[in-house]
């Protein structure tokens, strides 16, 4: 990502989420994001938003904590693995569930990590509902077209 690149993402993720963010390890192959979400049910959760070759592909998001999210029966959300009717991607190997955000086909190196982030707030306050009625994340988000 170029400095004029990482600046606009840095003012777009200062407007949305203020000092709830650290980019780390910026200047390696391993830069990401760490940022701290609170949703409508007032719980908190951290992500960790691997850049890999943001903006020319999707960034992986990841829940970091808490740990050990389950679902509404109280299966463990890494064990589900992959599941389009929960929005889940492959979990990393420390089994920290991988949010589904966008498709693959649908992303372009226009969107910013602001509204990734924005997405991910979106899943987390869908997973919020999903605990409090057990219907899947599906219910509240549709999945995007594949155009």
């Amino acid at each position: 990502m170029n400095q004029q690149r990482l600046q606009a993402e840095k003012l777009a993720l200062d407007f949305g989420f203020p000092k709830r963010y650290v980019i780390q390890d910026l200047n390696t192959g391993h830069a990401y994001i760490d940022l701290g979400l609170r949703t409508n049910a007032n719980r908190t959760y951290r992500l960790k938003i691997l850049l890999g070759d943001f903006p020319y592909s999707k960034p992986e998001v990841y829940v970091v904590y808490p740990k050990n999210l389950r679902d509404y029966n109280g299966y463990l959300l890494s064990d589900i693995g992959v599941s389009a009717e929960m929005h889940l991607l492959q979990p990393d190997e420390d089994d920290n569930i991988q949010l589904c955000h966008y498709s693959d086909k649908v992303w372009h190196s226009n969107v910013t990590l602001y509204k990734v982030a924005l997405k991910c707030l979106v899943w987390l306050n869908a997973y919020d509902g999903h605990l409090r009625t057990g219907e899947p994340l599906d219910y509240y988000l549709k999945h995007q077209p594949l155009f």
